[in-house]
């Protein structure tokens, strides 16, 4: 394969779905689940992603992963950046999923368990991961069936760099997740669960909708991030706060008119989404 072709690892999302959520066969999904949750998972039900009430402003929003299992509900989101924006987002998801499954029956069911596990890249933290609850300042929690996991990937991928062949094997199924082509084919030579992800993850690499798609997707990602920092150099070369402002107005309607949505556009410019809304009609 011409070293130059790109390689998509399950770093992006839709490559993450592609590969782990097989109905016919979760051998791989609860490998993952109980390599980084310390549980053991009897059942997996692939639950409908799709957040279809609440907020307007959350249209065509989906959530990465929702899963069904003995141990409770578990939500996956692969996040390439540590931003506020994510964070923010990934929390109103599982409330939203937490809402909606809570509620139903006669009573408030606080027996179900609610996990968010968040697979994040680019975290300016020196923790291979962290837990979190809702609680107070002596840690005594206010509701007890809500956690979030959060995982450094970048840390766990730079474990397979080193001579701790134990912890690589504890956590092979992150690490695994975006390592280089080249270094995936030497891991997968010694564990058989990274030969299966490896064939499956050259399998989608190779298919030429799977590229194209991805290709379609990458390059409204390069759209948006030109059009931000071209309408920012153009404000900051005005050297005035009104000509940056015009700028990252003419960034929002571009984006607006291409359909994106309007949530990260609002992250990407700053606006709020009441401005935005006003833009969108003129």
């Amino acid at each position: 394969m011409n070293q130059y072709i790109k390689y998509y690892t399950c770093k992006y999302d839709r490559v993450f779905k592609d590969i782990f959520l097989d109905s016919k066969d979760t051998s791989l999904l609860k490998g993952l689940l109980e390599s980084i949750l310390k549980i053991e998972i009897n059942s997996i039900t692939i639950q409908n992603s799709e957040l279809l009430e609440g907020n307007a402003y959350l249209r065509r929003k989906t959530l990465d992963v929702l899963l069904d299992t003995n141990q409770g509900i578990i939500n996956i989101e692969i996040n390439s950046s540590s931003d506020t924006y994510n964070k923010i987002r990934n929390f109103a998801f599982l409330s939203k999923v937490y809402s909606n499954q809570t509620l139903r029956g006669e009573n408030y069911d606080s027996t179900q368990q609610f996990i968010q596990i968040n697979l994040t890249y680019n975290l300016k933290d020196n923790c291979y991961n962290r837990t979190y609850y809702i609680q107070d300042e002596t840690k005594k929690k206010f509701i007890s069936n809500v956690k979030i996991v959060e995982f450094n990937m970048d840390k766990y991928v730079n474990l397979w760099y080193t001579d701790d062949k134990e912890k690589i094997l504890a956590n092979k199924y992150l690490i695994m997740m975006n390592l280089p082509k080249d270094e995936l084919e030497i891991f997968s030579k010694k564990d058989k669960v990274v030969k299966e992800y490896m064939n499956k993850l050259n399998r989608i690499n190779e298919d030429p909708a799977f590229l194209n798609l991805m290709d379609y997707e990458e390059d409204n990602r390069r759209i948006m991030n030109s059009m931000k920092n071209a309408a920012i150099k153009k404000g900051l070369e005005e050297g005035r706060e009104e000509g940056r402002e015009e700028g990252i107005k003419l960034v929002a309607k571009n984006l607006l008119k291409r359909n994106h949505n309007i949530e990260e556009i609002s992250e990407i410019t700053g606006l709020s989404i009441k401005e935005l809304e006003v833009l969108k009609e003129e």
